[in-house]
């Protein structure tokens, strides 16, 4: 009883061994216990494709290929067994292994079919789903591209393939019972495909191809086709709104072609406007034609579709100066940075070399002026480029001139002044005289001058309070001043300028000619030694020599300003006196010759229009 028990529960325990097994393969002449491996894969004859979901037996057990074709078998003892491979597509495979180790084993099986074939495009890839006609039979390619047919008729038939996006096939093939392969290339009725790619190389999506009054839009991986675009050479363009427009010319085939479509980006000229101490700057217009962008807090602009070719470039801000160049503009962006200068391109101070900082003085460059701060400090902003004459000018202090060579770039020109001392001396000796014969002149108002010199008629001039020299041609009436002893020779040389000045104003003997004298041109004469009648006649008095021209209008005339420094070097201007004449003439035709001149003599009360010379000193 014991042993029928013991014999059982060995029998289930062999079937369990069995059932856990599963794909394990039993050897048909067991030569041992060791367990080994077998895999592989099954493929088909002259195609090397997979062989998809066919059962592979070894020995007793069998297991189905995956999806690439393999095939696994464990935990197989030593010994030898049958490997088959039985399925209606293909012929029968049987085979005898041996398994001692671990066996990597292919399976190569032949189509059971009379005609099969292939179906790719030009480029090599395998076109899976097209159907294939041969006679009035269809089969579909598989995943591989793969067509077979298990019975073709024998004899010439004509074989026809077709799937949207390529050319229709058509041609014959003759068939035997034997079998026979014959693959098909479909040319892609996409004759022109290519992809649009930045400059770097990354694809742009959403431009638009056009050719041939075709257009295709670019996928997310810049890929576009064209169908049956006509042979010949034809142009081909694209466009998107972020990118420099592209355009070309290829030749077109019947073959597929790949092009490949580089775009610079729109803005192709980009780049940072800066102050080389103040970094970045903001909000400057930036410009190329009418084509203008304002920078950023980063200094950054950007121009779109900057035309190719030599371009002025322009950059404005009001705090800086204004900057223009010329580049060279191409369809690849580039980058063209740009420094600006302060718009205050002259600056300085204004200064006296010992009392320090001038405030209050009018630094000017044409136009272009500025005062001085408490620190002497100006600056002057947008002067031109060049050669410019500045001027520099505060009361009380000499004015200043110099030439300067101005740049874009900010310059410094400091200024020193010098001021003005100047020492006043009044003319205390003067008289008209008269060198016509009529002595019309000499009437109730007319007095003999101070001045003691012989002959003629010598005298002020008394109109309405006023007490005048007089001047006058048709009169012959000159006037005749001793100068005021106004230093040493020396001192004079050193001095910054000598001047004689005359407070002019209508005299009591002149043609009233629109209310005002139009011009006057007073004059000083030539030395003379001896002013005796029998040496200065009418005829023979002193030619002059030193002339000043004034506008003289309304009832009190403006003051007249005479440089006489030539004149102190001779010491007979201080023993004998200088002369001045005049010619006068008048608007609206009046006559010239009844004009007259007259300036405020010695004797006037008022101090300050007496004649007088002025001699100025540097300081």
């Amino acid at each position: 009883m014991a042993g029928r028990i013991i014999r059982r529960i060995f029998v289930i325990l062999s079937i369990i061994s069995i059932i856990v097994i599963g794909c394990q393969k039993k050897s048909i002449e067991p030569q041992g216990s060791t367990e080994w491996r077998v895999m592989g894969k099954a493929e088909r004859f002259s195609f090397g494709t997979p062989v998809r979901d066919v059962m592979v037996t070894l020995g007793d057990d069998s297991c189905l290929t995956d999806t690439v074709g393999a095939f696994r078998f464990d935990d197989i003892a030593s010994g030898k067994y049958q490997v088959a491979v039985k399925s209606d597509e293909f012929k029968l495979y049987s085979d005898s292994l041996s398994v001692t180790q671990n066996i990597a084993y292919d399976i190569t099986l032949q189509d059971s079919a009379n005609l099969v074939g292939q179906v790719k495009n030009l480029s090599g890839v395998k076109l899976p789903g097209i159907a294939v006609v041969v006679g009035n039979q269809v089969d579909t390619t598989d995943i591989d591209g793969i067509y077979r047919f298990k019975s073709a008729p024998g004899g010439k038939s004509s074989i026809y393939c077709y799937f949207p996006g390529y050319y229709p096939f058509q041609d014959t093939v003759t068939v035997t019972s034997n079998y026979r392969r014959r693959d098909l290339t479909l040319q892609s009725e996409f004759n022109l495909v290519g992809y649009v790619r930045n400059r770097a190389g990354l694809p742009i999506s959403g431009a638009i191809v056009s050719i041939y009054g075709m257009a295709d839009t670019t996928d997310e991986m810049g890929y576009y086709e064209f169908a049956l675009v006509p042979m010949g050479n034809q142009t081909i363009t694209c466009n998107q709104s972020e990118f420099y427009p592209f355009q070309d010319t290829i030749a077109i085939t019947a073959q597929q072609q790949t092009f490949i479509i580089l775009m610079g980006s729109k803005y192709n000229l980009v780049g940072y406007v800066s102050h080389t101490i103040e970094g970045p700057i903001h909000g400057a217009v930036v410009s190329v034609g009418e084509i203008a962008d304002t920078t950023d807090d980063n200094g950054y602009y950007q121009l779109a579709l900057v035309p190719l070719g030599n371009q002025i470039i322009s950059c404005n801000q009001w705090e800086y100066y204004p900057l223009q160049d010329t580049i060279q503009v191409t369809d690849w962006q580039q980058t063209h940075d740009i420094t600006m200068n302060s718009k205050y391109n002259l600056v300085g101070q204004v200064y006296h070399h010992i009392e320090g900082p001038i405030e209050g003085a009018i630094v000017s460059v044409g136009a272009i002026k500025d005062t001085t701060d408490i620190l002497g400090n100006y600056e002057l902003p947008l002067v031109p480029i060049g050669n410019q004459l500045i001027n520099c000018s505060k009361g009380s202090y000499f004015d200043f001139t110099d030439t300067l060579e101005v740049t874009a770039i900010q310059q410094q020109l400091d200024i020193s002044l010098f001021r003005i001392v100047a020492d006043t001396f009044f003319v205390t000796e003067d008289a008209t005289v008269a060198y016509d014969s009529r002595k019309s002149l000499e009437d109730s108002n007319i007095n003999t001058g101070s001045l003691a010199v012989q002959g003629y008629c010598f005298m002020d001039l008394y109109f309405d309070g006023d007490t005048f020299v007089f001047i006058n041609d048709y009169w012959g009436a000159l006037s005749l001043m001793k100068l005021p002893d106004a230093g040493t020779a020396a001192e004079i040389a050193e001095a910054d300028s000598v001047t004689l000045v005359l407070t002019l104003s209508k005299g009591p003997y002149y043609v009233s000619c629109g209310g005002f004298m139009s011009e006057v041109y007073l004059a000083i004469s030539k030395l003379q030694g001896d002013w005796s009648e029998q040496t200065v006649t009418n005829n023979t008095r002193p030619s002059a020599s030193l002339w000043k021209y004034v506008e003289l209008q309304g009832s009190n005339g403006p003051t007249m300003a005479l440089d006489i420094r030539t004149l102190y070097s001779n010491p007979m201007s201080a023993q004998y006196g200088i002369m001045l004449s005049t010619t006068v003439s008048c608007c609206n035709g009046c006559c010239p010759e009844e004009m007259d001149c007259a300036f405020y003599s010695s004797e006037y009360s008022d101090v300050t229009k007496r004649p007088k010379v002025v001699v100025c000193h540097r300081y």
